[in-house]
């Protein structure tokens, strides 16, 4: 019997917390850059070791979609505060089948006139997909071409005892919603334009999963993410040196390669603003129950 008016509407509200699970996504591998490494050991630490230290990187071939390959850039947009970007670690955390993240390492370069004092700033970067392929030189990395759907595995974003770390996503860039892994420590706050993933000022492991979000995206082309962090008095650099730059990392899965695609571990998809995503498979699904029972 087909579902009636009244019946539809608490039916449709209890889908549109769901995630679809027919959902498929673009898979990201930042495994080809065009810059060669030309750095090791970024801040004296033990993560790369090789890294990029330009303010942007070119990547050939990280995606195909609908037989069209997809190149991408990531840039260095801006920086506050006493912050600057190390660099780009390629091909970060490589083991077994988790191939192609990409970590990104910023410092904290500043002084503190008391010891109260906390030092706020960060940067801003930007990831920018284009039309790849067979094209002359001149023509590549020039066409900008939006991604039906695709997700990033973020992760290592945990901060430090002296230093508090957090990570915007924007709604303007396709935000459709989020997971936050489970025991993290991160908290999402939202505002009318993003979300802010604000972790725990304590120490996870740079090469799983424990300090981790994943931010799902829709039908955009460009993707902006703003590193914001608050550095207390007496932090110390990889070295133990009082003063030395403190490192900042933070490494992008775009595959979910690193937990083969399980997020068992992680909680409900959260849609933002609005659960249209989620809503239009709610739809979907509503409308292939009333096909059957006709």
């Amino acid at each position: 019997m087909p579902l009636s008016p009244l019946r539809r509407i608490p039916f449709l509200s209890l889908l549109a917390i769901l995630p679809c699970s027919a959902q498929s996504y673009v898979d990201l591998n930042f495994s080809s850059h065009v810059e060669a490494t030309d750095a090791q050991w970024p801040n004296g630490s033990s993560l790369g070791p090789n890294y990029y230290s330009g303010t942007s990187m070119h990547f050939r071939d990280v995606a195909t979609v609908n037989g069209t390959s997809v190149d991408a850039v990531i840039s260095l947009v801006s920086t506050s505060g006493s912050y600057s970007l190390t660099g780009w670690i390629p091909e970060y955390n490589t083991t077994g089948t988790n191939t192609g993240n990409l970590g990104v390492y910023s410092v904290f370069t500043g002084n503190y006139p008391d010891e109260t004092s906390s030092a706020l700033g960060g940067l801003t970067y930007q990831m920018t997909f284009y039309v790849g392929g067979a094209l002359a030189e001149d023509q590549l990395f020039t066409t900008e071409i939006a991604l039906p759907s695709f997700r990033f595995l973020v992760y290592d974003h945990d901060g430090e005892p002296t230093q508090s770390e957090a990570i915007r996503a924007f709604y303007s860039d396709g935000l459709t919603g989020y997971q936050i892994r489970n025991g993290s420590g991160i908290t999402p706050v939202t505002d009318g334009s993003s979300v802010t993933f604000d972790s725990r000022g304590s120490n996870h492991s740079e090469t799983n999963d424990e300090g981790g979000f994943i931010a799902y995206y829709e039908n955009t082309s460009s993707v902006t993410f703003e590193l914001l962090a608050s550095t207390t008095h007496g932090a110390t650099g990889p070295l133990g040196i009082p003063g030395n730059t403190y490192g900042i990392f933070t490494a992008y899965d775009g595959r979910l390669s690193l937990i083969g695609g399980d997020t068992t571990n992680y909680g409900a998809i959260v849609p933002v603003p609005e659960p249209s995503a989620v809503l239009l498979c709610a739809v979907g699904a509503i409308a292939a129950l009333s096909r059957r029972k006709r």
